[in-house]
């Protein structure tokens, strides 16, 4: 059945959570909880507490954000130190994506304004969730959205005689069409062209966004879905994304494989 917003899942899940360690004698530490956000994870275990739940028992429950999941799993295999540069508005996103333009191939005729770059980062996340193969979505743009080559020159004469300027203005002007198409092909171009590096460059300063939080989880869950948590208890499932998905379905493996006591859960 459909539940929308206010009506009753985290207290039905709670419920089912205080039943489960109370009356069927689930170990506390089995029980791994998937919340919204950070906020919810800590509202959760308040309202855990509040109940008929000792404080012990909460806190050997892993009651956290798929990110903070997926950073935990890491670090347990040895893979720490991440310099963890999501948050919930992007800002530090944003500010890598900024650093790194010129690094990421935005100069000249692929020129793209700050104010943009979180088209950027949208693509990225749309690129890592659905395993796109940028080098054929290079080439297809290429082919369906071919970049004129007078707009080309027009750049590269203009910078050159401007100290580097871009010519935002004059490209924006309703007379310049096809410099305009071609500008928003370029950057289009560009955008799936730099993903690879975008990637490099994460690697390269050991920092890591929710996305690669994600994949690199997910590949070590295939290779080795032996965790502790035996019953999983998933708030906002209609919010997952397809790697989520494949981690769920991992863990969901890792259940069947247990026998009694084990559960999945969503809500």
């Amino acid at each position: 059945r459909l539940a929308g917003p206010g009506a009753g899942k985290t207290r039905v899940l709670i419920e089912k959570v205080q039943y489960m360690v109370n009356e069927l004698g689930i170990k506390p530490e089995s029980l791994l909880i998937i919340t919204f956000s950070t906020k919810s994870a800590e509202e959760l275990q308040e309202r855990l507490i509040e109940g008929d739940l000792s404080k012990a028992d909460v806190q050997k429950m892993q009651i956290s954000t798929i990110h903070s999941l997926c950073i935990k799993l890491l670090e347990e295999h040895g893979d720490v130190g991440y310099d963890v540069i999501a948050d919930e508005g992007s800002e530090k996103l944003n500010m890598f994506i900024g650093k790194h333009l010129k690094d990421l191939g935005f100069v000249d005729e692929y020129y793209l304004p700050n104010s943009q770059i979180s088209y950027v980062l949208d693509k990225y996340n749309e690129y890592s969730a659905f395993k796109v193969d940028t080098d054929k979505l290079v080439d297809y743009i290429k082919k369906e959205w071919p970049i004129d080559s007078g707009y080309s020159t027009y750049v590269h004469d203009y910078m050159e005689s401007h100290d580097g300027q871009f010519p935002r203005k004059d490209i924006d002007k309703k007379e310049n069409k096809v410099y305009k198409n071609s500008w928003y092909n370029a950057k289009y171009l560009q955008i799936a062209r730099s993903y690879p590096r975008y990637i490099e460059l994460l690697d390269e300063v050991h920092a890591i966004d929710y996305n690669q939080m994600q994949i690199k989880a997910l590949e070590l869950l295939e290779k080795d879905n032996d965790v502790p948590y035996t019953n999983v208890l998933v708030d906002e499932f209609q919010d997952t994304d397809p790697i989520q998905m494949k981690i769920f379905e991992r863990l969901m493996d890792n259940i069947k494989s247990k026998g009694e006591k084990t559960s999945f859960t969503v809500v």
